[in-house]
């Protein structure tokens, strides 16, 4: 029956491809089907296995920016690359500029903050040296033994390239009280030509004296921070005694102090308040900002005496130049 059918169906299909109405195929094998099948699968797998490494080697192989992290954020940040035109190099001669005194053996070195510093046999201290005593303290006597002792630049009470040593002359004390408001006083003043100055203060106005030593110490500090302080003195009870038999002096100090007073208002006791005071400011002071050296020396002292001390702390000649 079933083979009857089919033959009957074969009949049909054969006529009608006669007549063109359909188009038949030979039909395949499954073995074919199993192959194409097969192949079809393996072509595949190649392609995606392809793709895949590609993939890969797109990952590792691929120029990439460098990333840095910073601790606490949570963005990459890529850094800016460093020019060669940011860096700088100075070579030995610009890191240091020397000036050798050979004369003397005074070699100072210049910086920024015009410090300078002694490096010789002669000379024990850092360079400029300041004597920061008042008015008939043994200035001019200091001078004198630097200049003595061959120390090169040395200057007293005149300044700004003024060649005298007392008055007439535009002092340093005025021209100090002029330019105190300046970023750099002591520089407007013509300062860095000098390795000793032995009297900063001077007369100034009607009848009042302009004392750096007193009211600019930190301006001086602040230019010059490793100056040595020359505290050059009488005692307390000596200096009134001194001052008060020079051109009026003491009475411009008794004036430039007019918050001082003491009992009975006598000149001579406040002269002697006023020179206690100021021994008292620069001892502070020195001890306050460590960077300075400070020299005590009484040039009350006998001859022998001054001479051993400036000697042995700063250097010179000793006796042979305190006179």
């Amino acid at each position: 029956m079933y083979m009857m059918l089919r033959n009957k169906q074969q009949q049909n299909e054969d006529a009608l491809e006669a007549d063109g109405l359909i188009t038949t195929t030979s039909p395949t094998s499954s073995k074919d089907n199993e192959d194409h099948d097969d192949s079809s699968s393996s072509k595949g797998s190649c392609t995606f296995l392809l793709v895949l490494l590609a993939n890969i080697f797109t990952v590792l192989f691929s120029p990439r920016s460098p990333v840095h992290i910073t601790l606490g954020s949570s963005q990459p940040t890529t850094p800016t690359p460093v020019s060669n035109e940011t860096i700088t190099t100075i070579t030995e001669e610009e890191a240091s500029v020397v000036t050798e005194e050979k004369n003397t053996g005074v070699v100072s070195s210049s910086s920024t903050n015009n410090s300078t510093t002694t490096v010789s046999e002669n000379w024990k201290v850092p360079l400029p040296i300041l004597a920061v005593g008042y008015s008939f303290e043994g200035d001019f006597a200091l001078h004198e033994y630097f200049t003595c002792s061959g120390m090169p630049k040395v200057q007293h009470y005149c300044c700004c390239d003024s060649t005298e040593v007392s008055y007439p002359c535009k002092t340093m004390g005025s021209c100090l009280k002029e330019n105190e408001q300046q970023p750099n006083p002591l520089e407007a003043c013509g300062f860095q030509n000098y390795n000793v100055f032995t009297q900063l203060e001077s007369e100034y106005g009607q009848g009042f004296m302009s004392l750096p030593q007193d009211f600019m110490l930190e301006l001086i500090s602040k230019e010059y921070p490793n100056a040595t302080l020359l505290f050059n003195h009488h005692t307390d009870e000596e200096w009134p005694s001194k001052v008060s038999n020079g051109r009026g002096v003491g009475m411009r100090y008794i004036r430039t102090f007019p918050h001082i007073i003491v009992e009975g208002q006598d000149k001579n006791s406040k002269l002697r308040q006023i020179h206690l005071e100021h021994r008292q400011r620069i001892e502070t002071f020195a001890k306050e900002h460590p960077s300075h050296q400070l020299v005590d020396v009484n040039v009350g002292s006998n001859s022998l005496e001054v001479g051993k001390v400036l000697e042995e702390f700063i250097g010179g000649k000793g006796a042979e130049c305190w006179k």
